[in-house]
């Protein structure tokens, strides 16, 4: 009896204005046979009127292209609900252009509740879920609901990845956003 478990390949967007680039990294990522180029754009204009049609899993941008870059493109996706991965490229090693890439997500806070905000907070602080229950007089299950709630808006996998967000979003100033 075969046992082998297929899986659908990955659908992947790539938005880079370099043609050549973009048509390599088609063909690399094409090899592997797990991953399918679901659309092509040299913009971010593009991407995001191909974007329905596409369905992508995952997207891949550069961060510096015309008319407005990666980071102009990363707000506009999150503006419109997009919560799936986004792998950003750039040949860029200044430390403006990679801040800016890793608070892009700085918009998405706004989806989560002050409730959560403040658990977030907590665990930033390396609270478990019986320490930050105890903190704000709520029970252990409440934290885990809303820890969950917390992961699936910011499109997180573990309560980890969540403390090392909100860490990153104190350091880039938003932290203390309220609305």
């Amino acid at each position: 009896m075969n046992t082998q478990v297929t899986t659908d390949p990955i659908r992947v967007l790539l938005v880079d204005d370099h043609t050549l680039f973009r048509k390599g990294l088609a063909e690399l990522l094409e090899q592997r046979g797990t991953i399918t180029v679901a659309g092509i754009a040299g913009n971010g204009e593009d991407a995001l009127r191909i974007l329905a049609e596409a369905r992508p899993d995952v997207i891949i941008t550069d961060l510096n292209m015309p008319p407005n870059g990666g980071l102009s493109l990363l707000r506009q996706l999150i503006a419109d609900g997009w919560n799936g991965p986004v792998l950003v490229l750039t040949v860029s090693d200044a430390e403006e252009d990679l801040a800016a890439a890793a608070s892009a997500k700085a918009d998405t806070m706004k989806l989560l509740t002050a409730r959560e905000r403040e658990i977030l907070q907590h665990l930033s602080q390396g609270l478990s879920n019986k320490a930050i229950a105890r903190v704000l007089d709520i029970s252990h299950d409440t934290v885990k609901l809303h820890v969950k709630h917390i992961l699936a808006k910011l499109n997180l996998s573990s309560r980890v990845e969540a403390a090392v967000f909100a860490v990153e979003q104190k350091a880039a100033g938003q932290g203390r956003r309220t609305s």
